[in-house]
């Protein structure tokens, strides 16, 4: 599977510019705010969401001037590691094949790929990011693949309304 930073050039380059080829400043905006939302998050996961923003450019190889001029305020780099965290569970759950395997494959390998984004991206459940509607397709590319995962996989749960836990 392709680093966090790597699908996040790819997915930024292609969704400005679908079959054209990204020119060279594309390219490096993106390599610098895929490397200040990845410095962020490494930060972030172990000093909270206190971190020092001149800590995060120094870990993303930037002055603190760059990582202010893409990200003005610690709030806007909050909400772009949100959505980098909403694009990587999209990208992790359509790359799951979650309709080609058994259900219970599925959700365990849908749970992997939500712990392995949730453990990069812990900041944001204690920064108080709430939901925005800077994704309107998150519910076609997020929740309702997940939605018919579990009713697939609900007739033939080990568990339900007349089981008992073991």
């Amino acid at each position: 599977m392709p680093s966090s930073s790597t699908s996040r050039q790819r997915s930024s380059s292609a969704s400005r510019c679908p079959g054209f080829a990204v020119s060279r400043g594309e390219a490096l905006r993106d390599r610098t705010v895929a490397a200040i939302i990845d410095s962020a998050a490494v930060i972030m996961a172990t000093q909270g969401d206190g971190a020092r923003m001149s800590r995060i450019a120094d870990a993303a190889g930037v002055g603190r001037a760059t990582l202010y001029r893409y990200f003005p305020s610690r709030e806007a780099l909050l909400r772009a590691m949100a959505a980098q965290s909403v694009e990587e569970l999209a990208a992790r759950t359509a790359d799951a094949d979650l309709e080609g395997i058994p259900a219970g494959a599925a959700i365990a390998r849908l749970a992997r790929g939500f712990i392995a984004v949730g453990s990069t991206y812990t900041v944001l459940s204690t920064a108080g990011i709430q939901r925005s509607g800077e994704h309107p397709d998150i519910d076609a590319r997020l929740v309702e693949p997940i939605r018919a995962l579990f009713r697939r996989g609900a007739p033939t749960a080990p568990c339900g309304p007349t089981s008992r836990p073991t």
